[in-house]
């Protein structure tokens, strides 16, 4: 318990990346990449970018929902309730999860709709799509590291 604990709070410090819309910038353009690089076709596209609105829906209601949590959290600092704060950090944790399980089904369902020709194509459009979630992880460290000076 007490590394999720360290876990976390390194986690809130480093501070947490922003989930931006499927229609902003970057991730429009990532969007619109994943769809040539796996060589949807227009139905599939279609799905794609409505199941890539939904999970951000899904994601943003999840950060919402945690805002107050984290909150919670941090304020049992000053009334030292050993209970509440084990219940928020558990509530934490199982929001967290669920960001994890949307995000997995929203690639599964992807998935489940390509053709067998286009499953290596998936695969490394999988591959990009986390290498630029950590990179994003990376810089917002960064960022946060280089406001402190």
């Amino acid at each position: 318990m007490l590394f999720l604990n360290i876990v976390l709070t390194a986690f809130l410090i480093m501070g947490r990346p922003k989930h931006r819309s499927p229609h902003a910038g970057g991730d429009r353009l990532l969007l619109e990449k994943g769809i040539q690089a796996i060589g949807l076709n227009e139905e599939q596209a279609t799905f794609f970018r409505a199941s890539a609105k939904a999970h951000h829906d899904s994601i943003s209601q999840i950060l919402k929902t945690q805002q107050p949590v984290l909150e919670a959290y941090f304020n049992t600092i000053e009334n030292n309730n050993q209970a509440l704060k084990d219940s928020l950090f558990l509530t934490f944790q199982t929001l967290e999860s669920k960001k994890l399980q949307v995000t997995y089904q929203h690639f599964k369902a992807l998935k489940e709709q390509l053709n067998p020709n286009q499953i290596p194509d998936f695969k490394h459009f999988i591959s990009r799509v986390q290498e630029n979630f950590f990179l994003e992880q990376k810089n917002n460290r960064k960022k946060a590291k280089d406001s402190k000076h």
